[in-house]
């Protein structure tokens, strides 16, 4: 039950703050997938919820911070427009 609380503030949170799974995963350096199984049932590890609560704290719409393994060129396009051929 406790587990399922925690998701729906994480998503509560996360959508506050404008965020897609996808975007929040990238910058978590996590997974979308596991961003949804952390929303739904709150079953993942406490390092993945610690990466999580760490984006979510210290995103802000416009803010300055990037995480040190994400270039902005990444943040801004994302990492599918980053690879080069």
């Amino acid at each position: 039950m406790v587990d399922i609380l925690i998701g729906k503030r994480l998503r509560a949170k996360r959508v506050e703050k404008g965020l897609s799974r996808e975007k929040l995963a990238f910058i978590a350096g996590v997974t979308a997938q596991l961003i949804y199984r952390a929303e739904r049932d709150g079953k993942i590890m406490v390092t993945s919820y610690v990466k999580i609560v760490e984006a979510l704290e210290n995103f802000r719409k416009g803010a300055d911070y990037v995480p040190p393994y994400i270039s902005r060129y990444e943040l801004l396009f994302g990492p599918e427009n980053t690879k080069t051929k």
